[in-house]
């Protein structure tokens, strides 16, 4: 699993440009991190970075696949209420 350090490797591995990574982490959620770079100033001048990896990649693309399913053909079955109470629950008769 490789990690992205910065806008522009996050970028890279996402095939876009930065200003457009940068828009989906604003606007889309894309799941970034910051993180102290190593062999900075100490703390309060750290320096930090934004991070990311594979797997938040994966995890966020699955998530917004899942939204615009939704978005483009409601519920699925699974989710829509049966109209039916649940057992052991009247109707309110």
């Amino acid at each position: 699993m490789a990690e992205y350090f910065g806008w522009p490797a996050i970028a890279k591995a996402l095939g876009v440009s930065v200003v457009t990574a940068r828009a989906w982490h604003r606007n889309l959620g894309l799941l970034v991190y910051k993180r102290n770079r190593l062999r900075s100033s100490p703390p309060p001048f750290s320096r930090w970075c934004w991070v990311t990896d594979d797997s938040l990649i994966l995890a966020w693309k699955i998530a917004r696949a899942q939204a615009d399913r939704q978005s483009a053909f409601g519920k699925t079955d699974q989710e829509k209420p049966s109209g039916k109470p649940a057992p052991g629950k009247t109707r309110g008769r």
